[in-house]
This record gives structure tokens, sequence and C-alpha cells, in this order.
């Protein structure tokens, strides 16, 4: 006999405070145990973005000004929910650098 479980979301296994850069994409996860398994839903300023019956990935592109407040990830079977909020930390802009090294021999 299979016991049924709500939605646990693991916080320590799941994205957090996730470094991200303004045009980059970045991958945000949200890690679950349930039996049945859980339907994954993404929310942002109380508005869904997405939902998932298989998984708990999120690619968000953040844009200037747009796209770095937080996202909430509820998991949710016929037993129960849990949800946890992800925060997107905005890192400065990222610079090419290029360098050449002449060596003499």
């Amino acid at each position: 006999m299979t016991a049924v479980v709500a939605p646990v979301i693991n916080r320590t296994a799941s994205s957090q405070d996730v470094p991200a850069w303004a045009g980059i994409p970045t991958n945000l996860s949200c890690v679950a145990t349930a039996n049945p398994a859980p339907r994954y839903e993404w929310t942002k300023a109380s508005s869904v973005v997405a939902t998932s019956e298989k998984s708990g990935w999120l690619q968000v592109t953040p844009q200037e000004g747009d796209g770095f407040e937080p996202y909430t990830c509820t998991v949710e079977n016929n037993k129960g929910s849990d949800s946890m909020v992800i925060r997107l930390v905005k890192v400065g802009r990222s610079i090419l650098l290029a360098c050449a090294i002449l060596v003499e021999i």
C-alpha cells in the first residue's frame, strides 16, 4: 500500500537567492516530494507565469527595470500544498574583457 502524502518543498535543494543579469536567461528550481506527484505553479506579482505537472524548473530572462521581482513556487496535490518565494538578485552589468598575452621565446 502506497501512502498518500501532501507536497513538501525541499528548501535546501530548491533555488533561494539566485544571481541574475538583465537579458540573460536564468533557471529557477523548486524541488518537492509528494504522492501523488505535485502540480507546480509559478507566480510573479500574483500573476501565474507557468504551470507544470512534471517539473519544478522555470527559466526566466529578467530585463532592466522589470523581471527582478520575487517568484513564488507553489506545489499542490489532492492532499495539500506548499509554497516558497525565490528571489532574483540583480547583478551589475557583465563586461567582456579580451586580453592578449605576448610571450617571447
